[in-house]
């Protein structure tokens, strides 16, 4: 079975998080650089950068490899367009799962948000709610692992 016609990255690339590719800068010449596949966390940014008019692909380059934008913006063509096809190799995929799900949600959500608007009881327990979180300061961090006393084993 080829991998170029397999949807979605390798089980090695997934479980590296992306893969590594020689790119050329056009000032300094040739590196290599990591290609994420993006976690979950990361798409919404994906999307945002997706659906721009025009459309943003050195700010896609910049979410794909974590690096700033006047380093894309220094890429070769070929490099740029190398980063943009691997990047669509390990996310296309799941990222096309993930915004198929985004509509559901925002059905869901605003579902929600007309059933507390209809109710008076709930409207009013809402934005009481709303105005208590803008005026109290955020909670305390709570504490990790690292922060937490250790006790003496011995």
């Amino acid at each position: 079975m080829s991998t170029e016609n397999k949807k979605g990255p390798s089980k090695l690339e997934t479980l590296m998080g992306g893969n590594e590719i020689a790119v050329v800068l056009l000032d300094t010449g040739s590196e290599r650089v990591k290609v994420r596949q993006l976690a979950v966390k990361y798409l919404p940014e994906l999307l945002r950068i997706e659906s721009s008019l025009p459309f943003d692909e050195i700010a896609e380059v910049c979410l794909l490899t974590g690096k700033e934008t006047d380093w894309a913006e220094r890429l070769a063509p070929e490099s740029h367009e190398a980063i943009i096809n691997e990047g669509e190799k390990l996310n296309r995929d799941f990222f096309g799962r993930w915004v198929s799900r985004q509509p559901k949600r925002e059905s869901h959500e605003l579902a929600i948000l007309e059933a507390i608007t209809k109710n008076p009881v709930l409207a009013e327990a809402m934005a009481k709610y709303m105005a208590r979180q803008s005026t109290e300061p955020p909670p305390p961090p709570s504490p990790t692992l690292s922060s937490r006393p250790r006790s003496n084993p011995g």
